[in-house]
């Protein structure tokens, strides 16, 4: 989806994505990272910062560093690709008004001609490596249904915050009532409901459907639906097509049956549940929630456009909890390696590990109960009592996965031997060299304390899982 964007806008979405990320950055690697140059970047951000209120930076020097608040976060920025966007607008706009002819169109996007063929030609591309198709003038999207269905769920879902901006109230009380009929359990239940609101409004773009004069009944042992309510709302009849839309949707969600490649990935998910319960020696069931089938069901296509949350939610969620020892930081290593090769898609491989975090308790529990412990020794040369306050500081500071020590000077005979009992050596004295000694001053500010948490919370495994930034 990126690839709709103009250069200056994807090279605008990496800076904001970029300074989100690290808070702070030097302007050369920054332009580097944006594929701009550093008078190119400066321009970019002070169009940023015009037009995004809630954006703040702080430059000195060769630095910029984002003042975080509470407004600028992921979802906004995107929010705001979504809005500014020529391409994101001729796509929604179709969607929502289909059979448009293209001088209404020119007219309704304030487009001269040749921005428009350059718009729509771009669009095509990206499209139709999705299987999806545009029509000539008058124009509408065709090609699979379901397809199309969860392409413009996923777009709209992003684009909008909430549903209650998106769908009109009357129209959300039809689909909450649908969905009540659908089945008790519903895995991310908002994503369903866009879903079939998104398949009421792409049905305008099949006429045939909404014009079946068949005799064929309806099967209504599964789903009931008020008719007469909802042909006055969406103001398109009832029709056999509509209805079977729904049954599908119960049939998914109550019984999903599985192709043969999506069967694979359940049984190498349930694979990597097992192996990493005997990582950490435990017992896991030898099966997955009947939920699973659905999430893995409706995975058709893209996961996501431009916010890969779920992709940093993983990669956060392992950088925060994946201080292992050596040992099971290389077995969980190549049980991931394993499992996201047999999938051979990342956007999916981080769907299912997501998943694997926020439903699997127990298994969030062995992640967080083997972290690493670390031994620290506090070895100022400023008395023992300073050595002790600064030890009961930094313990109450850090938590529980790490010990500071306080080491007096008459224990540091051997100054050696001291040193490789401990993970690692906190200490003022500019004498020692040794790859575990953190040189500090009296006392440790916010600088020396954000480089200890980077320091300490780390491990091989990590360091696989940065790759994937």
């Amino acid at each position: 989806m990126r690839t709709l964007l103009s250069k200056k806008e994807s090279a605008q979405l990496i800076i904001l994505e970029v300074l989100l990320e690290k808070q702070k950055i030097s302007l050369d690697d920054l332009a580097k990272v944006s594929l701009i140059s550093k008078q190119t970047l400066c321009s970019y951000l002070d169009e940023l910062l015009t037009k995004l209120p809630f954006l703040q930076i702080k430059k000195k020097n060769n630095e910029i560093r984002l003042l975080k608040n509470t407004i600028i976060s992921y979802p906004v920025i995107y929010s705001y690709f979504y809005t500014c966007s020529d391409h994101f607008a001729f796509l929604e706009y179709l969607f929502f008004h289909p059979f448009t002819q293209t001088n209404k169109l020119i007219d309704q996007l304030h487009l001269n001609p040749s921005k428009y063929r350059c718009i729509k030609k771009q669009t095509i591309c990206f499209l139709e490596k999705e299987n999806i198709f545009l029509s000539n003038s008058p124009l509408y999207f065709h090609g699979d249904f379901y397809h199309l269905a969860h392409f413009f769920t996923t777009f709209l879902y992003e684009k909008y915050p909430s549903l209650t901006s998106l769908i009109p109230a009357r129209e959300r009380k039809v689909i909450k009532e649908i969905t009540d009929g659908l089945s008790k359990q519903i895995p991310e239940e908002l994503h369903i409901e866009l879903y079939i609101w998104v398949m009421i409004k792409l049905s305008m773009h099949y006429p045939r459907c909404l014009t079946d004069s068949s005799n064929q009944e309806m099967d209504c042992s599964k789903i009931l639906v008020n008719q007469k309510r909802f042909e006055q709302t969406f103001k398109i009849p009832y029709t056999v097509f509509i209805h079977n839309l729904f049954v599908r949707c119960y049939t998914d969600l109550n019984q999903p049956i599985l192709p043969t490649e999506k069967r694979e990935f359940k049984k190498e998910l349930l694979h990597l549940r097992k192996k990493m319960y005997q990582i950490f020696q435990a017992q896991s069931d030898s099966f997955l929630p009947h939920t699973v089938d659905l999430i893995i069901h409706f995975l058709d296509g893209r996961t996501y456009l431009l916010n890969s949350f779920k992709k940093r939610f993983v990669l956060d969620f392992f950088m925060q909890n994946g201080c292992f020892c050596s040992s099971i930081s290389e077995q969980l290593k190549q049980a991931f390696l394993i499992f996201r090769n047999k999938i051979a898609n990342d956007d999916l491989f981080f769907e299912l590990i997501y998943y694997l975090i926020v439903h699997d308790t127990t298994l969030v529990q062995l992640f967080i109960q083997h972290q690493q412990a670390k031994r620290i020794a506090v070895a100022c040369t400023f008395g023992n009592p300073h050595n002790l306050m600064l030890a009961a500081y930094l313990n109450q500071w850090f938590g529980s996965r790490f010990s500071f020590e306080a080491i007096t000077f008459d224990n540091m005979v051997n100054l050696e031997r001291q040193v490789e009992t401990y993970d690692f050596f906190l200490t003022n004295l500019a004498i020692v060299d040794h790859p575990k000694c953190i040189s500090c001053d009296s006392f440790l500010n916010n600088h020396d304390l954000n480089y200890l948490v980077h320091l300490f919370s780390h491990s091989m495994f990590q360091d696989w899982l940065k790759e994937f930034r």
